[in-house]
C-alpha cells in the first residue's frame, strides 16, 4: 500500500505528488541522472561497476 499525498517540494519549489514521503517528480529527475551518468561511463568503469554488483548479489543477503 503506498501514502500518496500533495504537498510543498522544497527542491521542486511546487506543490507536488509525494509517495511514500518521496517527490516523484525529483525521483524521475533522479532517475533520470542516473542513467545519464551510467550511459556516460567508459566501457571499463562500467564492467568494472557489473563486476562489482555481481559479487555483491552472489554474496547474498546478510543474515542475522
Amino acid at each position: 500500500m503506498a501514502f500518496i499525498q500533495s504537498k510543498y517540494c522544497e527542491h521542486c519549489e511546487k506543490e507536488t505528488q509525494h509517495c511514500n514521503g518521496v517527490c516523484e517528480v525529483c525521483a524521475e529527475r533522479f532517475e533520470r541522472e542516473r542513467i545519464a551518468i551510467w550511459n556516460a561511463l567508459t566501457i571499463d568503469e562500467k564492467l568494472c561497476d557489473l563486476r562489482k554488483r555481481i559479487e555483491k548479489l552472489e554474496r547474498g543477503p546478510i543474515h542475522f
